[in-house]
């Protein structure tokens, strides 16, 4: 939409830019203790598997074989809990940022998708 200076997006395009660029940024990874964890869909599954299971098992000792970005590593169930833990930190800070700069369309702060962009990556930064 032009308003006699500039283009601005409809906010429900910019709604699903935001929605979008929120999925982009969850399932583009994390890291704990330096180690890369890849946070796609499927990796986001087998960490939960992972996770539940190590919860059972109830002893946090117990090492077991992973393959993360083409190489084998070791991890205690103390390890995994940890993991699984960074992962859903990492997921909830991407739709809580997402919720920040939603409101900002609503409220016509962000009307651009360059805008939205910027306000998710400052949310995130915080």
């Amino acid at each position: 939409i032009w308003n006699g200076s500039s283009w601005h997006w409809a906010k429900q395009t910019l709604k699903e830019y935001l929605a979008d660029y929120r999925y982009n940024k969850e399932i583009g990874g994390t890291s704990l203790y330096g180690i890369p964890i890849p946070t796609d869909d499927r990796s986001k599954s087998l960490i939960t598997g992972a996770y539940n299971k190590a919860i059972q098992e109830n002893d946090l000792t117990i090492t077991k074989t992973f393959k993360i970005n083409g190489n084998f590593i070791q991890l205690t169930n103390a390890m995994i809990i940890a993991v699984g833990l960074a992962v859903a930190e990492h997921v909830q800070k991407c739709f809580d940022c997402e919720a920040t700069v939603y409101s900002g369309i609503d409220n016509d702060t962000h009307t651009t998708k360059e805008l939205v962009a910027a306000a998710f990556d400052t949310a995130w930064e915080e």
